[in-house]
């Protein structure tokens, strides 16, 4: 089996990506400045105490550090 198209790669994918100020996006999610500490203009630290506040989403689990995903049958909230 053969490929036609060329799949980029993850740096490629990565410098064609435009970049929000995580301020900006903080604010659409309602985050207070205190919730959140900011690492210049594009990375930032999410408090625990903003995460706690929030209920889950549509079975949705939130991992520091890593891509959400569907929460696990039987898993704990």
């Amino acid at each position: 089996m053969t490929t036609t198209a060329k799949v980029p790669t993850d740096i490629a994918i990565a410098q064609a990506a435009e970049l929000r100020p995580v301020a900006d996006i903080a604010a659409e999610l309602g985050l207070d400045d205190e919730e959140i500490e900011l690492y210049g203009k594009y990375k930032a630290k999410v408090r625990l105490s903003a995460v706690a506040r929030r209920k889950p989403k549509d079975g949705w689990c939130w991992s520091p550090g890593s891509t959400p995903r569907p929460r696990a049958k039987g898993s704990p909230r």
